[in-house]
């Protein structure tokens, strides 16, 4: 068996390693702004399709790990302000469940 010589005066300390790491922001600090051309809107007038908006939103919320509480509650920011109350009174809007309110929808 061969043995590696060990130097008693040669310090013991291992080197610092330092790996650096990609980090991707999630969840709702990287949602885009409502103002960005990003964010997906939905007034429900010009005959928009409330369930292109729906799918496109939920594409989103999830692509940002967001949670299903959070898809629901962040929603509300994408629609317009006269519509927004409506949202908030369904009983899915209250329970935080994602499918069921698309389904309310």
């Amino acid at each position: 068996m061969y043995q590696v010589p060990v130097n008693a005066d040669a310090p013991t300390a291992h080197p610092t390693v330092h790996y650096a790491m990609a980090t991707t922001v999630t969840r709702p600090a990287a949602m885009p702004s409502l103002r960005s051309h990003h964010a997906p809107s939905f007034s429900g007038e010009g005959g928009e399709s409330l369930e292109d908006f729906l799918h496109e939103y939920e594409e989103l919320a999830y692509g940002h790990g967001l949670m299903e509480r959070q898809t629901v509650d962040w929603v509300i920011r994408y629609i317009h302000r006269s519509q927004r109350d409506l949202w908030k009174s369904l009983d899915s809007f209250v329970a935080s469940d994602w499918n069921a309110l698309c389904n309310e929808l």
